[in-house]
């Protein structure tokens, strides 16, 4: 009878369903196994997951002169997928605060091609806690995008996809001088394929509008701006020139593209006639 009873017991071991591996709780990335990260929200060690950044970090609030006599490198631990590609950030190359903007850039170290950098409204971060969105707008133009992020290959001045959702915590909050710890946890939307997409919407923000996007203020590049029907790729423009890196045509001092009618435009746009002197006259998308 015994020898019954254990026999039914394996075989209802046997029978048993398999049960999902333990989660590990963590605090940090080195706390987790390989191919995982840290999610400090649940404690608890993740499978690296697709299209966002999430890491911790350490860094010293400083003005823009001082960081660049130091050059001073800090500790992160900092991991990001795009699509099907993957970076490791395990430096903060910079924490600047300048006026009511607080720039944070992480980077690879070893090929300092790729960056992370987040721009955040100083009042915000001062709070210990920044909520992340789209950028409409320019990124890196004063007072603009803030509380948002790129992903940036820097040797050819791109973008490889920017925020949609996410956050940063400061402990204790950042003020001029300090020593901060942090936590970003940032989801991000590729880049759309092709140079600046003049008179193409961006709902998104400027992910919509190609990977030679605006990444400073200066340059043939892009920005998402409501100027009619919705919001739409654009830059300033004096003449067909300025927008060559989009294909571009400069109608009405912005750079777009050509239409006889909306039939040529990317709803919600339409084709409309601008004119502003000597900076492009004619229809456009808008």
């Amino acid at each position: 009878m015994r020898t019954c009873v254990a026999a039914l017991a394996l075989l209802a071991a046997a029978c048993a369903p398999d049960q999902p591996p333990a989660t590990v709780g963590c605090d940090k990335l080195a706390d987790c196994p390989q191919e995982q990260v840290c999610d400090q929200s649940i404690s608890q060690c993740i499978d690296e997951p697709a299209n966002r950044f999430i890491g911790g970090f350490q860094c010293t609030i400083m003005d823009y002169a001082s960081q660049q006599a130091s050059q001073q490198l800090e500790a992160a631990q900092v991991i990001g997928r795009i699509g099907s590609e993957r970076w490791s950030l395990p430096a903060t190359a910079y924490c600047i605060l300048d006026g009511d903007t607080l720039s944070l850039g992480f980077s690879d170290i070893l090929y300092e091609q790729y960056g992370l950098e987040v721009q955040l409204s100083a009042t915000e971060a001062a709070t210990g806690l920044v909520e992340l969105k789209p950028c409409f707008g320019c990124f890196g133009c004063p007072g603009q995008c803030l509380d948002t992020a790129v992903m940036a290959d820097n040797s050819s001045n791109s973008a490889l996809g920017y925020s949609t959702s996410g956050s940063v915590r400061f402990s204790p909050p950042p003020t001029m001088g300090a020593q901060v710890t942090g936590y970003l946890d940032v989801s991000m939307l590729a880049t759309a394929s092709g140079n600046a997409l003049y008179g193409t919407p961006c709902p998104d923000g400027l992910s919509d509008c190609g990977q030679q996007a605006q990444l400073n203020d200066g340059g043939d590049t892009s920005v998402c701006e409501t100027v009619q029907s919705g919001p739409m790729c654009t830059n300033a423009c004096t003449g067909n020139g300025d927008c060559l890196v989009g294909n571009g045509t400069c109608v009405g001092g912005l750079c777009t593209t050509s239409c006889t009618s909306n039939a040529d435009c990317t709803a919600p746009l339409k084709c409309l006639a601008r004119g502003l002197g000597d900076a492009g006259a004619g229809k456009g998308c808008f």
